[in-house]
């Protein structure tokens, strides 16, 4: 069905395009919801159909998406089904915010200080997809993985 699931909250809206805009010139195939789900459809089953459908999640991380419902369930569901999941910072929050499936992993972080960094991080080949370990994508770049952590 496609190559990266986004998941994301509404808040947010403006980064995920700008995400999903960089990673369409980088060739990869992205589904998002104000693209995949047409008026009438019954929204929660596309979107855990096109979780299923996909080789990775990528998870924009704001306190916004960590107070999300729907965001947990799409994580939830991911989690459930193998997915390889990509964290993407957009706003730091408490780590135990988020569940230990999420904590344990590499973090890419895109916050508003770190957005200078962000197109070197696709231009340059910074997010690497790949067979690797598991299937679908996974950030290996050294420049960044955990840019700008804290």
């Amino acid at each position: 069905m496609s190559e990266i699931f986004v998941s994301y909250a509404r808040e947010d809206k403006g980064f995920v395009q700008s995400l999903c805009s960089a990673l369409k010139q980088r060739k990869r195939e992205t589904w998002i919801d104000w693209e995949g789900i047409l008026p009438t459809d019954k929204w929660h089953q596309e979107i855990f159909r096109a979780i299923e459908g996909a080789d990775s999640v990528l998870f924009v991380i704001s306190t916004h998406s960590v107070a999300s419902k729907v965001c947990t369930e799409e994580l939830t569901h991911a989690f459930h089904n193998n997915k390889r999941i990509i964290p993407i910072v957009r706003e730091s929050v408490d780590d135990e915010a988020l569940p230990e499936f999420i904590r344990e992993r590499q973090w890419i972080y895109f916050r508003e200080s770190d957005d200078s960094k962000f197109s070197a991080c696709f231009t340059n080949n910074g997010v690497r997809y790949g067979s690797g370990a598991g299937k679908g994508a996974h950030a290996t770049s050294h420049s960044c993985n955990r840019v700008g952590s804290e």
